[in-house]
């Protein structure tokens, strides 16, 4: 072990609970989810829903919120979320029947952005460690499957076009690759490679028209 003179270089953090003069923690947990009883793998939470004007005005309360959880044992869940209490206002495992079930772990899911046209649009993707890259609507039904690499699925992300087009899918897996998908059409559109181990993919938002 060395040990010298120089200061050590203090780092921020948002809350230490041995730390008195914090009085309060920026973050509090509101409300805990119960899905399958196995390991929470992957939580995305979907698009809200359209609405007539009607319900809009009908109450100044916001709507639920729903989020999807995806679990070590491959089963989806769906919470509908009321934000003004805090409280479940509905679960359903398995919302889409057995058409939702995955024959493994769910390692990813992001929501479909509403920009996504079709019956996509605001519906979710999961990523399978079968490898496997599957779409479902907003109303669970299952779309399309995904396939080309070749282990687990590890991240999704959406990137949007700077020609204002439809937002493509990004795919990351432990195969080493990246792949480009358009959801719409369940149609690959480039695979990057090169990678030593696991990917992570990430959109960025297209450059400024006026940069």
């Amino acid at each position: 072990q060395r040990s010298d003179n120089r200061q050590a270089t203090r780092r921020p953090c948002l809350r230490d609970d041995r730390d008195d003069s914090m009085s309060s923690a920026p973050y509090a947990l509101s409300i805990s989810l119960l899905s399958d009883g196995e390991p929470v793998r992957a939580l995305c939470r979907l698009a809200p829903s359209s609405s007539s004007p009607d319900d809009a005005t009908s109450s100044s309360s916001p709507p639920p919120y729903r989020l999807v959880a995806g679990s070590q044992g491959g089963v989806l869940t769906c919470h509908a979320v009321d934000p003004s209490s805090s409280s479940v206002a509905e679960t359903s495992i398995q919302p889409g029947g057995g058409a939702t079930r995955h024959p493994h772990q769910i390692s990813a899911a992001i929501s479909i952005p509403t920009a996504v046209p079709g019956p996509a649009s605001g519906g979710y993707v999961t990523g399978c460690k079968d490898g496997v890259v599957r779409v479902f609507g907003s109303d669970h039904a299952p779309l399309t499957e995904l396939r080309g690499h070749e282990n687990a699925v590890t991240s999704l992300a959406f990137a949007e076009m700077s020609d204002g087009g439809p937002p493509l899918l990004l795919s990351g897996s432990w195969d080493g690759t990246a792949r480009v998908w358009d959801a719409t059409a369940g149609i690959c559109l480039g695979t990057m490679g090169g990678h030593e181990n696991t990917v992570n993919v990430s959109g960025l938002p297209p450059p400024r028209r006026d940069q």
